[in-house]
C-alpha cells in the first residue's frame, strides 16, 4: 500500500512540474510580446525630496492615441529605503 501512495505521490510531483514549467514558458513569451508593445522610460525626475530627486518610471503604448488610463504603484519601503 505504501508503494501506491509514494507512485502517487510522485506523479502528482511530476505533473505539477510540468504545469509549472509550461506556465514560466506562458509567462516569458507574454512578456516579450509585451515588451515590443511597450515604451519604458526609467528614472524621471517629476520633484526634490530635499536635496534628492524623486523619481518615477513610466510605462506608455508604443502606438495608439491617448489619453490612456494610469496605474499607480506605490513602493513600500516606507519613504526610507529601497
Amino acid at each position: 500500500m505504501k508503494r501506491r501512495v509514494s507512485y502517487v505521490c510522485a506523479s502528482c510531483f511530476g505533473l505539477t512540474l510540468i504545469c509549472l514549467v509550461g506556465l514560466i514558458a506562458i509567462v516569458q513569451i507574454r512578456a516579450r510580446i509585451l515588451a515590443q508593445n511597450v515604451v519604458t522610460e526609467t528614472d524621471i525626475v517629476y520633484g526634490m525630496g530635499g536635496s534628492e530627486p524623486l523619481k518615477l518610471d513610466l510605462e506608455q503604448p508604443r502606438n495608439g492615441k491617448g489619453p490612456f488610463p494610469a496605474i499607480v504603484l506605490v513602493h513600500g519601503g516606507g519613504w526610507v529605503g529601497g
